[in-house]
């Protein structure tokens, strides 16, 4: 019987050790240390939380090398009196007095709240909840190019926009442009009375002539008021080291991304579409200290109706092309062969130029208790159309 309560004794006397060392994250570092090799400490009651910690990390820094980070959010006069303590044992009681996490790291002693996790808002939906759909068109196109062109943004409307060049009376082009004379002798004419020239056309025209090319065509449907997000591209990380030399991944995102938030906003059984929007094109260049993000970023908030069309342009890129000018053939010539290339030949740099323009379309979508009424509406209008048509057929005698 006294073996049994000694030996439960014992078993108290360890968990509370345990426990203790639980409540201020203490580890090896904290607890082989010998408390008469530590200098003492005396620092008065009410002293600012922070300068007392400046005080003792004074101790650490010299004994261990470890410096101390408060990442906590106290900030006030500690409560309690230090008097004569080594360092270790004063830093205990101020950790335990303001109620605070100490955790020992290689390298630093990291003072943090204790964290409680609590749930998060109750998000209630509804089944008569209006989505938007949302959809981009990416492309790029030669800055000369568009310029020549005369391209006017600002004019696109239902797919189509306008063109700052002459027309004659019959809505044609009076000149005869080269810029319209496509490879394989495919004419793009402008056939509309009033000019306007079709989106689709000019996305053809642009990637079959190599002055441009569609780069991405995403789509996504967002519920009123929530956001969404579009990337084609890729996610990079950049390793780094913490202050207590810990090696942290940081991950970020790269490419085209379009970040949108529309709400519908009704008014005297109208409705329209008011969009948050932001646009990036990014590039990744790692190096060899550091990785270069390029970045091309544009934001706005605009007021849409449904179907309406939008453009985000203005994102120029621009890139150093090496080339080689002179008599063709001779031009490229080994070196070897008499330095013939240097006497018929050169070389030189040339800046491509190239504008990102995103044409964004707001749509609405019907709630999905309607769009499942119009589906049920469907299959009974197909259903009542085979009854009629087997109805017809026993009345011709067909089989």
């Amino acid at each position: 019987m006294k073996k049994i309560i000694l030996l439960s004794l014992v078993c108290l006397f360890a968990m509370s050790l345990l426990a203790q060392q639980n409540a201020i994250g203490t580890n090896e570092a904290f607890m082989n240390y010998n408390p008469s090799s530590s200098p003492n400490v005396t620092i008065q009651r009410n002293t600012n939380f922070q300068t007392a910690i400046k005080i003792i990390e004074n101790y650490s820094l010299r004994d261990e090398r470890r410096n101390i980070v408060n990442l906590s959010s106290f900030n006030q006069g500690i409560p309690v009196q230090v008097n004569n303590l080594p360092w270790k044992d004063a830093l205990e009681l101020l950790v335990r007095a303001v109620g605070i996490r100490l955790e020992v790291r290689p390298g630093t002693y990291i003072l943090s709240d204790f964290t409680i996790d609590t749930p998060g808002p109750v998000v209630e939906y509804h089944l008569g909840a209006k989505m938007v759909k949302i959809s981009a068109t990416f492309f790029n196109v030669d800055v000369s190019f568009s310029k020549a062109m005369g391209i006017n943004w600002a004019t696109l409307f239902d797919g189509d926009f306008k063109l700052d060049l002459g027309f004659g009376q019959n809505g044609q082009l009076e000149t005869e442009n080269p810029m319209f004379q496509a490879s394989g002798g495919k004419s793009w004419r402008i056939d509309n009375p009033d000019g306007s020239f079709s989106l689709e056309a000019f996305l053809n025209y642009i990637e079959e002539t190599n002055k441009g090319s569609i780069l991405a065509r995403p789509s996504v449907q967002v519920l009123s008021g929530k956001e969404g997000k579009m990337q084609v591209g890729r996610d990079f990380s950049v390793k780094s080291l913490d202050q207590s030399g810990n090696t942290i991944e940081t991950f970020y995102s790269a490419g085209l991304i379009l970040n949108v938030k529309p709400t519908i906003i009704s008014e005297e059984n109208f409705e329209a579409i008011f969009l948050d929007l932001a646009v990036e094109d990014s590039d990744v260049q790692p190096g060899a200290l550091s990785t270069i993000i390029q970045k091309n970023q544009a934001s706005t908030s605009i007021l849409l109706f449904d179907g309406e069309e939008t453009v985000v342009g203005g994102m120029i890129k621009s890139n150093t092309i090496k080339q080689r000018g002179g008599i063709p053939i001779l031009k490229n010539l080994p070196w070897w062969v008499f330095g013939l290339k240097y006497i018929f030949g050169y070389s030189f740099d040339s800046l491509d130029k190239k504008e990102v323009v995103v044409i964004i379309k707001a749509e609405l979508i019907d709630p999905v208790k309607e769009r499942s009424l119009q589906r049920e509406s469907i299959k009974q209008k197909l259903e009542n159309m085979k009854n009629d048509f087997n109805n017809i057929s026993r009345e011709v005698g067909y089989p």
